[in-house]
């Protein structure tokens, strides 16, 4: 749509996210004065096995900073009712990861993801994405 900037979806062939396996990005940001969001968009099988999923994400700027987060998102309440939009047999979940962001500079950035599991294989992973659009809040919202 036409908040969207940017958006780019990896499949995992396998449906297997293995503890070392990194889900790599890159969007170039030009505008400066504009407040984004960045999400992260998961879709999963409906056999996922757990509630929550736990992601390192890290952002370098074009000037070389980097920043790591470490986030952990609910995918389902105790009662393993999905907190997404159940499609067929997959969930779609788009999960909030920076809200109403300017960005400090223009250039590529560079994002990368890891499962912060304790398995070392996550099965059931159908994608992984990273969707950048234009804050629909403003500041002024807040």
């Amino acid at each position: 749509n036409n908040s969207t900037i940017y958006y780019e979806e990896i499949e995992d062939e396998d449906g297997i996210w293995n503890i070392h396996e990194t889900y790599s990005f890159q969007a170039n940001i030009h505008d400066l004065s504009q407040t984004f969001d960045v999400l992260i968009n998961l879709k999963l099988k409906k056999d996922f096995l757990t509630e929550n999923l736990w992601v390192f994400i890290t952002t370098k700027s074009p000037s070389n900073t980097i920043q790591t987060d470490t986030i952990l998102y609910y995918i389902s309440d105790e009662y393993g009712k999905w907190y997404g939009e159940e499609k067929r047999k997959y969930i779609d979940y788009k999960l909030m990861y920076k809200p109403m962001i300017r960005f400090p500079e223009k250039g590529d950035y560079n994002f990368t993801i890891l499962h912060g599991m304790r398995e070392k294989d996550l099965p059931q992973i159908q994608s992984v994405a990273l969707l950048i659009q234009k804050s629909k809040l403003t500041e002024s919202d807040n």
